[in-house]
C-alpha cells in the first residue's frame, strides 16, 4: 500500500516537472522574478492593459544559444526566426518567451507574422522592381545591386565607401514613380533585345535613312529640343526608322512616345497609340484649343520624361491639333524650366512623317482652299520645322531581279508625277490623267477577276 502511494507521489513529481515553464536567467543563473507561465503570443498582445511590447532577442538570454535553438527548430533561418523574447512597459525585467512548438513551421520567414499566421499577399507592396522589364544589361543589374546592398548597409548605420575595395553605386538624379502606370508600361519593354534589335537595323539604314537618324539623335541626345517633319512617299522606309529610333532610346531606359493619326497606322509601330488617345486632343479642335491635360498628373509627369516624340501619317490631321499639343507642353514643361514656356513644344524634340500626296483633312463640303488652309504647313509650327527628305523607294526594290528593276523604278515615277501634279492637262480645274495601255484590262467580262488573277501570278 506504501509502495503505492510512492509511485503515485513520484508520478506526480515528475508531471510538474514537465509542465513547469521555461525561465531565462541572468550571468549568474539566478531567474529574472518569478516563474511565469508560458502563453500564447496572440493573447499577451491583446491585453488591453498591455501598453507596449518590447521584443528582446533570444541570443541576449544566457540559456538560449544559437545552437540549441538550431537544435530545436532545425527548419527556421539562424538568426531570423521567431527568435525573440517579450517585455512590457510596466516590468522590464521579466521575459517571456513564445511556444515556438504552437507556431506552424513554415520554410519562409517573409509569410509568418509574429502571431504564427500566414501574412497575406498585398499587390500593394509589391518590390518596385516588379515594374521593370524582364531582362537588363550586365552594367544595369550590377548597379541595382550596389543600390540594394548600399541601402541595407545604411539601415545598420555603414555604407559601401567605408569599404575602399567594393565599388560604389550610380544613383540617378531622378527616381522613376512606380506608382505611375503610365511610366512603368513604357519602361517595361526588354532593353537588351531592343539592344540587339538597334545593332541589327542600323547596319541596314542606306545612306539617306543614316543621315536622317543621326540629325533625329543628335537632336535627342542634346536635349535641346526639335522639331523635324520626314517627308517620304510609300516605301521609302519611314516605319524603319521609327523602329530605329525607338529602339536606340527605350534599350537606354528612356522613353519614347509614338502616335499616330489614324489606329491602323499605329498598329505598325511598337507600342503605338491614336494621338487623340495619347495626348487627349479634343475631337473639335479650335483655335485656342489645349490637350486635355492637367498638371501632376500621371500623363503629364509620363510626357515630362518622354525623351522623343514621333507622329506618323501626321499631314491628315488638322493643324489645330499640332497647335494644341504645342500649347499644352509648353504649359507642362515651364514648372520643370521657365524657359521651355518660349520654345517650340515646350524644349522636346518632337518628329513627324508623312506623304503631302496622300490624305488631307477631310473638310465636310470645303473646297480646296479650306483644305490647303488647315493643313501642317499652314501652321505657325512649319515656319520652325526642319524637313527631312526621304526618296529611295526601298519597298519595290526589295527581292527583285535586274530585268524587273527598271519596270518598276518608271512605275514608281510615274506614280510620283501624278502626285506631284506634273502629268496631266487641266480642264476646267479638273485635272486628267492618260494612263498607259499596258496598264489596262481590256476586253474582260470580269475585270476584277482578271486583275486578281493578275496580282496572285505576281506575288
Amino acid at each position: 500500500m506504501e509502495e503505492e502511494k510512492k509511485l503515485a507521489r513520484n508520478n506526480r513529481i515528475n508531471i510538474r516537472k514537465q509542465k513547469r515553464p521555461k525561465v531565462c536567467s541572468d550571468k549568474n543563473g539566478d531567474g529574472f522574478g518569478k516563474e511565469k507561465k508560458t502563453q500564447p503570443l496572440a493573447d499577451i498582445t491583446n491585453r488591453q492593459h498591455f501598453p507596449r511590447l518590447n521584443y528582446t532577442p533570444l541570443e541576449s538570454c544566457a540559456h538560449a544559444s544559437s545552437s540549441q535553438s538550431q537544435a530545436q527548430y532545425p527548419n527556421l533561418p539562424t538568426q531570423q526566426h521567431l527568435q525573440f523574447g517579450l517585455s512590457t512597459s510596466n516590468v522590464q525585467t521579466n521575459f517571456l518567451l513564445p511556444d515556438l512548438n504552437e507556431i506552424p513551421l513554415l520554410p519562409e520567414l517573409d509569410d509568418v507574422n509574429i502571431d504564427g499566421d500566414v501574412a497575406e499577399i498585398n499587390d500593394a507592396t509589391e518590390d518596385e522592381d516588379d515594374y521593370e522589364e524582364a531582362e537588363l544589361p550586365n552594367d544595369e543589374l550590377k548597379n541595382r545591386c550596389l543600390q540594394k546592398l548600399e541601402n541595407l548597409l545604411k539601415g545598420c548605420g555603414r555604407t559601401l565607401y567605408d569599404f575602399p575595395t567594393m565599388p560604389t553605386p550610380v544613383f540617378n538624379e531622378e527616381k522613376v514613380d512606380n506608382t505611375n502606370r503610365l511610366i512603368c508600361e513604357e519602361l517595361r519593354y526588354n532593353r537588351c533585345s531592343l539592344s540587339k534589335e538597334h545593332e541589327q537595323l542600323l547596319v541596314k539604314l542606306t545612306s539617306e535613312q543614316k543621315l536622317v537618324y543621326d540629325r533625329i539623335i543628335k537632336s535627342v541626345n542634346e536635349d535641346k529640343g526639335g522639331f523635324f517633319f520626314l517627308y517620304g512617299h510609300g516605301g521609302t522606309g519611314k516605319t524603319f526608322i521609327w523602329r530605329t529610333l525607338s529602339s536606340a532610346i527605350r534599350c537606354k531606359g528612356d522613353i519614347v512616345l509614338t502616335v499616330a493619326s489614324s489606329g491602323i497606322a499605329s498598329l505598325l509601330l511598337l507600342g503605338g497609340r491614336t494621338s487623340h488617345s495619347r495626348f487627349a486632343i479634343p475631337l473639335n479642335a479650335t483655335e485656342d484649343s489645349t490637350c486635355n491635360i492637367k498638371q501632376g498628373t500621371p500623363l503629364s509627369k509620363l510626357i515630362v520624361k518622354t525623351k522623343l516624340i514621333i507622329w506618323d501619317e501626321a499631314p491628315m490631321m488638322h493643324r489645330y491639333c499640332f497647335e494644341a499639343l504645342d500649347r499644352t507642353l509648353r504649359d507642362i514643361l515651364r514648372f520643370k524650366d521657365a524657359s521651355n514656356l518660349d520654345r517650340l513644344f515646350g524644349g522636346k524634340t518632337v518628329v513627324l512623317g508623312g506623304d503631302f500626296r496622300q490624305i488631307l483633312p477631310v473638310i465636310p463640303k470645303g473646297t480646296r482652299q479650306d483644305i490647303v488652309n488647315v493643313t501642317l504647313n499652314s501652321s505657325y509650327l512649319w515656319n520652325h520645322c526642319q524637313v527631312l527628305k526621304l526618296t529611295k523607294n526601298i519597298r519595290l526594290e526589295r527581292n527583285q531581279v535586274d530585268s524587273h528593276l527598271n519596270d518598276l523604278r518608271q512605275f514608281s515615277d510615274w506614280i510620283l508625277a501624278i502626285g506631284d501634279g506634273m502629268i496631266g492637262n487641266s480642264v476646267d480645274g479638273i485635272d486628267k490623267v492618260h494612263i498607259p495601255d499596258d496598264l489596262i484590262i481590256n476586253n474582260c467580262d470580269d475585270p476584277i477577276c482578271r486583275l486578281w488573277k493578275v496580282h496572285i501570278r505576281i506575288f
